[in-house]
This record gives structure tokens, sequence and C-alpha cells, in this order.
């Protein structure tokens, strides 16, 4: 009887086992959930906008001065010939003392020398009817050459140029007065507003 006792008890504390290890299992199956993780999605780059069709990009600074640029070089267009209008609210007394006339804050026009010329002339012609013009040339150094009326009423400036920026100024005797005028440009000896400038087109 004892013996049978004792195979209940073990019987029963098998069972008791068994039943802890099913809760156990049980507890560890319904945890709770791993989080989960995510990854950000980086942030694309800053792109510069593309320019509209039809539209260009700002530019750079602007360049210096007023004027048209005149590129003069070895082996150039001799005489070189171009046009413009004279005048504007300066005295150019007041740029120099023998300067004459009335010029435009700003060059007419921008000679840029690229090589040293023993001699150039630069030139102007008034186009309209008893036009007197005058002629105001700012040398790379800073100085001024001035002319009135070399060539009848017609300046002429001339002699050894250093290679660099020369800034032209055509003056009108009246202020604010406009006037239409040719600027030759030239190595020849013999070249004159005169003989050069008034038939040119």
């Amino acid at each position: 009887m004892i013996r049978s006792f004792l195979i209940a008890v073990v019987a029963l504390c098998g069972l008791a086992a068994c039943g802890s290890n099913e809760e156990a299992s049980t507890t560890e199956t319904t945890g709770t959930a791993p989080a989960t993780t995510t990854t950000p999605t980086p942030t694309p780059p800053p792109t510069t906008p593309t320019p509209a069709e039809g539209t260009t990009a700002a530019p750079g600074a602007a360049a210096a001065g007023g004027g048209a640029t005149i590129t003069i070089a070895t082996g150039f267009t001799d005489p070189t010939i171009t046009t413009g209008t004279s005048g504007g609210a300066v005295e150019a007394s007041t740029l120099n003392s023998e300067c004459a006339g009335w010029v435009s804050s700003s060059p007419d026009h921008v000679i840029d020398l690229q090589a040293a010329m023993p001699r150039l002339k630069i030139m102007a012609f008034g186009t309209e009817a008893d036009s007197d013009v005058t002629l105001v040339v700012r040398k790379p150094d800073g100085t001024y050459l001035c002319n009135d009326d070399s060539d009848g009423f017609h300046p002429v400036v001339e002699g050894e140029m250093p290679a660099g920026r020369y800034e032209v100024f055509v003056g009108s005797y009246e202020q604010g007065r406009r006037r239409a005028y040719r600027l030759g440009i030239t190595t020849q000896e013999a070249a004159t507003p005169t003989t050069t400038l008034a038939q040119a087109q």
C-alpha cells in the first residue's frame, strides 16, 4: 500500500512539473513584441535652380566705364572707325585746364591698346552741319590729352602711346547738346578727320 501511495505522489509531482513547464513556455512566447526601428530617409542636398529656357543666369560684375571697348593690337584694321554722340554734363576743363567742351561722366569709348604704338592718332569728325566737337583722352597713367580744331573744327590727339586702357570722351561746346560724330584710330601719318572720316560709312 505504501508503495502504491509513493507511485501516486510521484505521478502527481510529474503532472505539476509538466504544468509548470507549459506555463513557463507560455510566458516566454506571449511576452511583449520587440520594438521595431526605422531608418530615416536622408534629405537630398539643395540644388541651384536652372534658368528657364530663354533666360540667362545673373552675370558677374559689370565692366567699368560706359563706352564700348575697342581692342587695338598689332595688325589691327587701320584705320578703325566707329561712331557716337558727343556731349554731356561735365565741363572738360575740370578734368584738365587744357580741355574744352562738355563731356559725359563716363567714357564714350574705351581703347584697349594691347601693344605700345610709337605713333597713334585718335581723331573725331562731327557729322552734322557746322558741328564742332572736342576730344579728351585719359591715358593709362591718369593724365589727359585734349584737342580742339586741329583739322578745321575736328580734333586730333596723337603721339607715342604705351599699352593700356585709354578712355575717350567726345565733347560738345554747348552744355546738353548732343552731336553725332565718327571716331577714328590710325597709325597713318597722312590721315586726318577730313580725309579719313568725312566720307566713311
